[in-house]
């Protein structure tokens, strides 16, 4: 997940990151792979052998298990919002 997520280096990457990423060049071939393995797991497809070999070579047993939690986390909140649909900035803490 630190080598995903300390690679986003402007808003431009945030707003494609969303629509189609697959031919875009500034993503790294790791980024790549970890937006592959979040739109697989996202999608609730079944898990080839070559995509699990795959991302397991590029990150890691460790870096593999922390991108699937970090990827179920995400989606785990994505359902929270559209459940309870929270109006964003009127947050105040006490």
């Amino acid at each position: 997940v630190p080598v995903f997520l300390g690679t986003i280096k402007t808003d431009q990457s945030l707003k494609v990151m969303s629509e189609n990423w697959g031919p875009l060049l500034f993503y790294s071939d790791a980024e790549h792979v970890a937006l592959g393995w979040a739109e697989l797991l996202t999608a609730g497809l079944p898990v080839d052998d070559d995509t699990y070999q795959l991302t397991l070579n590029t990150f890691g047993e460790e870096a593999m298990v922390n991108l699937t939690i970090a990827i179920n986390a995400i989606n785990s909140w994505n359902r929270i919002v559209k459940a309870f649909k929270p109006k964003v900035g009127v947050y105040k803490p006490r």
